[in-house]
């Protein structure tokens, strides 16, 4: 996570097409991920497998929360198998 991170969690959209997205759900609650600045930040990649186009969120309470500037995130990927 950015040092410069605004406090709020996580959240993801997913598409199958890259243009319509919805929230990502986990049994019934909205999939959101604890998050705090200069954090690195493991994910349950079970939670995402099969989805074609992801989008990462600022959420605060399942609602959108716009940071106060651009943030970037950098996503390490790892093959499996």
């Amino acid at each position: 996570m950015p040092a410069a991170w605004d406090a709020a969690d996580l959240g993801f959209s997913a598409s199958p097409d890259g243009t319509v997205y919805h929230e990502v759900h986990d049994v019934g609650s909205l999939l959101t991920v604890t998050a705090d600045a200069g954090q690195y930040i493991p994910l349950d990649f079970t939670k995402l497998v099969g989805i074609a186009y992801l989008k990462v969120t600022s959420t605060a309470g399942g609602s959108p929360l716009n940071q106060t500037a651009e943030r970037v995130l950098t996503p390490v990927f790892r093959t499996l198998g």
